[in-house]
């Protein structure tokens, strides 16, 4: 059939710290299989490796895909599973499956491989994986009618941000998965506040908290995690 014949070819080039670029995926989208490529920074032309990915970690023309680099490992994820390869061979170190719900999103902090997976309408769990082995380190689950859908993390904790039902953080410990504790920021915040808000430096800031008081600044809510805060803008 021609639908069997139909090949997709999406260029990503990502280029993180030393080793190769991860580029070039080619779908079959009749099939569902899906394969990696990956090119030196220096040599375009030639690639270093290619490695086909199981059928059950590609997502229908990479639509849903998610990524994340670290030292010396490429994580790709579909809704139904994680693969992780190493950068410099292409070869698998390891697969993850989750035991019920679908990936929603994947993120990395030292150490580990943060896995987000919607279990339900409103529940939502962060599995952390050992990078190495991606053996479950620990996991936390939250209420999405309370809490952003997506943690955001740094390189010691996670923090997940009010919605409208509540005005306190949960500040997490990203290597414990334990909750370190809370902290009002003084109101819920939309989800377009939440999306860029980033961790650096062990310092939680948040884009526009105080801009719906003021319509003509744009101030950034900072807030220090190590100590605990004060919040300041």
């Amino acid at each position: 059939m021609l639908q069997e014949e139909v090949r997709e070819e999406l260029v990503r080039l990502v280029v993180i710290g030393e080793g190769p670029a991860v580029g070039t995926r080619e779908v079959e989208s009749a099939t569902g299989n899906g394969e990696l490529t990956a090119y030196g920074a220096s040599d375009l032309d030639h690639p270093l490796w290619k490695h086909r990915l199981k059928s059950e970690f590609v997502s229908v023309g990479w639509r849903e895909e998610f990524r994340v680099f670290g030292p010396g490992y490429a994580a790709l994820a579909s809704g139904r599973g994680v693969e992780c390869v190493g950068r410099s061979d292409g070869i698998t170190r390891w697969r993850w499956r989750p035991a019920e719900g679908e990936i929603y999103s994947l993120d990395s902090t030292e150490g580990l491989v943060l896995v987000t997976c919607r279990l339900a309408t409103r529940t939502f769990q962060i599995q952390a994986l050992d990078e190495t082995h991606g053996e479950p380190v620990w996991s936390f689950e939250y209420d999405s009618r309370s809490y952003h859908r997506t943690a955001v993390s740094g390189d010691s904790w996670l923090v997940l941000l009010p919605t409208g039902r509540l005005r306190d953080a949960v500040i997490i410990d990203a290597f414990t998965g334990r909750v370190a504790y809370t902290f009002d920021l003084g109101e819920p915040l939309s989800s377009r506040i939440a999306q860029g808000s980033w961790i650096s430096k062990g310092k939680l800031v948040i884009p526009h908290l105080t801009a719906r008081r003021n319509a003509k600044t744009a101030e950034l809510g900072v807030v220090d995690l190590a100590s605990r805060g004060p919040l300041w803008t």
